[in-house]
């Protein structure tokens, strides 16, 4: 069942709430609780990676651009400028949007986005 089956399914199910009595909604609580609890435990973190390939023009611009969606450090992200074009480099993903990455990398860098 995808996402809009079971949000339909529910919807259904407590749109007739109003008419059972009050064990037969408290069971239908506790189904819907622990129904809702499974899947947030199956739910399985899925980690990103930023691979860096080669630097685009100017390498103090790239410098602050990877700095500005990373942790890393002045001579952390000059060093991973200054490797690029040579060596690959895989970061692991901040949470960031794809979309902040896409405005903040593509005028700096060739790059690509994998998932573990």
């Amino acid at each position: 069942m995808n996402i809009n089956e079971e949000f339909a399914y529910y919807n259904t199910i407590l749109g007739f709430l109003p008419y059972l009595n009050n064990s037969d909604r408290e069971n239908i609580a506790k189904r819907l609780i622990d129904n809702m609890e499974r899947k947030i435990t199956d739910i399985k973190p899925v980690t990103k990676f930023l691979v860096l390939t080669e630097v685009l023009g100017n390498k103090l611009e790239a410098i602050k651009a990877l700095r500005s969606i990373t942790d890393l450090g002045l001579k952390e992200a000059k060093d991973v400028v200054d490797t690029l074009g040579n060596v690959t480099v895989t970061l692991k993903l901040p949470h960031i949007t794809e979309l902040a990455l896409k405005k903040v990398l593509d005028s700096h860098f060739l790059y690509s986005i994998e998932e573990d």
